[in-house]
């Protein structure tokens, strides 16, 4: 009996790649189809079913083809195709990072967390493309609709915490509300992560305006608690797959994902605990820090951190004001984790 399941474990992968890949689509990655679960890989398989025949269908659209010559000399934009149900976008300093980052989550069986996406050459440019996904969260949009939209109040506790521990873990540096959503599992998901993957030293290596619900300040029960415990085991799990793949593609960002477990890990979870305090664990500083960004900027502490972070010329803040956040900014310590 267990031979047959293995044998079907080890052939069905096969299966779907010789039969359900559209004729001249992207092949999937082998070395991360070795690393992955057989339940992870069978999910994996069929996202990139689904990616592989967009890519045939951008190859087709005309439309599209114009478009990109249009922009041939630009190094970054985005084109959305709502009617053909993809996106495309051109990141000209780090081309392949949304891809990656959503095949370093599938092999933390997270992939659901993180809009897949296919890097693809067309026009002569790398681009990377992504579905369309049907979904919002609470009007702050870009190109997210649906009906009925999930809310943040859809968004357990414990769901909340694994979508932002993931955040930190792979470096999700631009977490702000048009790249954040509530999924119809009632689950984070993370668009636009082209800044993942970096581990380069900054003042605020995490921010998020996802800082602002308040799920940041409200405490776990136990049986949200028992189920982050078991999310971090799972990770700590995985975390093999992690490394063969790394080691396999030759990425050098393993030591850093391993570093952030270790520091999540080290975190003190208990029932009555907020998200509020891990922040304070990461960057004790913030403590004292934090309430005079939000009394320089008038902004609760996400949108407080973002603008500092990233957004400081869209704030709307007085140039003396912006002059408060920046000189805020170069007090903070530089840190890589």
């Amino acid at each position: 009996m267990w031979h047959k399941v293995l044998r079907l474990t080890v052939l069905l992968p096969l299966v779907l790649i010789l039969f359900c890949t559209p004729k001249h689509a992207t092949q999937p990655d082998h070395a991360l189809l070795q690393s992955l679960s057989p339940r992870d890989r069978v999910t994996f398989l069929r996202t990139h079913r689904l990616l592989s025949k967009l890519a045939s269908r951008a190859q087709l659209d005309h439309s599209l083809t114009r478009a990109l010559a249009r922009k041939s000399t630009l190094s970054h934009f985005t084109l959305r195709k709502k009617s053909l149900g993809y996106i495309v976008k051109k990141r000209l300093k780090i081309k392949d990072r949304d891809e990656t980052t959503w095949k370093i989550a599938s092999l933390l069986s997270l992939g659901s967390y993180v809009a897949p996406a296919l890097t693809q050459e067309m026009n002569g440019d790398s681009l990377s493309l992504s579905p369309w996904l049907n979904f919002r969260l609470d009007g702050h949009s870009s190109y997210l609709t649906a009906s009925p939209q999930p809310t943040l109040k859809d968004l357990p506790l414990h769901e909340f915490w694994k979508g932002l521990l993931l955040a930190y873990l792979l470096d999700f540096d631009d977490l702000w509300y048009p790249n954040l959503a509530v999924s119809p599992s009632h689950t984070m998901i993370f668009f636009d992560n082209d800044r993942s993957l970096q581990f380069e030293p900054s003042h605020l290596p995490f921010a998020s305006t996802a800082f602002d619900w308040e799920h940041f300040a409200t405490p776990l029960s136990r049986k949200s608690c028992r189920k982050l415990e078991l999310f971090i085991k799972t990770l700590e799990s995985n975390f093999e797959g992690v490394h063969t793949y790394c080691n396999l593609k030759h990425l050098d960002f393993y030591p850093h994902i391993q570093q952030r477990l270790e520091k999540i890990k080290a975190f003190p979870l208990q029932e009555g605990e907020i998200f509020q305090n891990f922040l304070f664990y990461l960057y004790p500083h913030f403590k004292a820090e934090l309430p005079k960004l939000e009394e320089i900027t008038q902004q609760s502490r996400g949108s407080a951190l973002f603008i500092a972070k990233r957004h400081l010329h869209l704030s709307g803040l007085s140039k003396e004001k912006q002059q408060e956040v920046t000189h805020w900014l170069e007090r903070q310590p530089i840190l890589d984790h």
